[in-house]
């Protein structure tokens, strides 16, 4: 099953490859000035990767994710109303966190594609006027020309990684919080009868998964959001109106 959504993934991934080609070859010099050689390219190649990435992962994980989390706190709620209501005081928490994350890094990714826009023209310029550079001796310019464009892709690609690493401390402190809220409420259940240390342990064990689940849903979420800075490009490709005009 797995291997008919990625097939599927791959083949969608083909047919937008095809027509974002098909789409270029019809612009006019005006319009690839537009867009630019580096962008064209980064849009045919990375984006499209960005959004086939973004299919598969989501047909993949979105429905396995879903129903860890939330059949890990149906399952504490079977076993008791306390320990079910704990999770649920924890989730609007890491719900906000994730939207706060994804709110904050969705401008990045953006930002991060358009700077391999500026590597790839200047990678583009180089090799096209490599014997140029070499006549009039500029190749240390270039390479700190290069290197300038790629130390800024790195600390925006670091940007938007430490605010998604963000997540992590918070979603284990969440988790450790849980765990001590139902060893407080179930000592209490254990002395009055109404629980025995079994369900304890299942209690910890589903808050353990339910965490998890979560942090599944953060790199998910994390992938789809740079997928759709792609798409929102790979369609401003696909949607540019023609501006060639033959000649009679």
């Amino acid at each position: 099953m797995c291997r008919s959504k990625r097939t599927l993934s791959e083949v969608r991934n083909v047919e937008i490859y095809k027509d974002s080609f098909w789409k270029i070859m019809t612009f006019s010099f005006t319009q690839i000035e537009k867009f630019g050689t580096g962008s064209l390219v980064t849009r045919v190649t990375n984006d499209v990767t960005q959004v086939q990435n973004m299919v598969s992962q989501f047909v993949r994980g979105m429905i396995r994710t879903t129903l860890l989390t939330f059949g890990s706190i149906f399952c504490m709620f079977r076993l008791n109303a306390r320990f079910g209501l704990t999770a649920l005081c924890a989730f609007p928490f890491l719900a906000g966190t994730l939207a706060f994350c994804l709110w904050k890094a969705n401008p990045l990714f953006a930002k991060l594609q358009m700077e391999l826009d500026q590597i790839n023209d200047s990678m583009q310029e180089d090799i096209s006027g490599i014997r140029v550079i070499k006549a009039c001796v500029r190749e240390n310019y270039e390479k700190l020309r290069f290197g300038k464009a790629n130390e800024t892709l790195v600390k925006t690609q670091l940007h938007t990684l430490l605010i998604f690493a963000f997540m992590n401390p918070v979603v284990n402190a969440m988790m450790y919080l849980m765990v001590a809220c139902i060893l407080l409420f179930g000592s209490y259940e254990v002395k009055s009868g109404s629980a025995t240390l079994g369900s304890i342990m299942a209690a910890i064990t589903y808050t353990t998964q339910m965490l998890n689940g979560i942090l599944m849903l953060v790199m998910l979420f994390q992938n789809i959001s740079r997928g759709l800075a792609s798409w929102k490009r790979i369609r401003e490709l696909l949607t540019s109106r023609l501006t060639f005009q033959r000649e009679v």
